[in-house]
């Protein structure tokens, strides 16, 4: 796809590269450009009520429900860092994509495999800047196109 002269050939990547004295881990984390398999992996979570006269009375403010309403955040973050990060080919042990319930322990598995959690954080931050435009980026952007104009 073109967008004006500019040729699109895939979705956005930032890089971070965490220097070791046994070589550099690079992780390469890239935009999600669809949430169907989280989707499909993940119901949305409904919630509870009671039947009245006038009908069903849905209870949103129900503890159960709030609790699983912030887990299902919890897991589409995790699986927003996994799918972003999974160009870098990290060879997870315990954390599975197709599996959920796994996913909430990708940070400590790195952290087990030795990153510290700092590095971690920076992992979340590289993916954060792969999955959003912040003013910074867009700044920079509409000043070379607007340099590039003037010529």
């Amino acid at each position: 796809m073109k967008f004006g002269n500019t040729v699109l050939e895939g979705p956005n990547q930032e890089l971070l590269v965490i220097p070791r004295p046994t070589g550099n881990l690079v992780v390469k984390a890239q935009t999600v450009t669809s949430y169907k398999e989280f989707e499909a992996l993940v119901p949305v979570p409904k919630p509870g009520g009671i039947r009245t006269k006038e009908g069903f009375k849905e209870d949103r403010e129900a503890p159960d429900f709030l609790t699983q309403v912030e887990n299902y955040d919890n897991l589409k973050f995790a699986y927003m860092v996994l799918k972003s990060i999974e160009p870098s080919e990290i060879a997870f042990e315990k954390t599975k994509m197709q599996e959920p319930s796994t996913w909430l322990g990708w940070a400590a598995e790195l952290q087990e495999a030795g990153l510290s959690e700092v590095e971690t954080n920076r992992i979340v931050v590289t993916v954060l800047q792969a999955n959003s435009l912040d003013e910074a980026k867009m700044q920079a952007a509409r000043d070379a196109f607007l340099s590039g104009a003037e010529e």
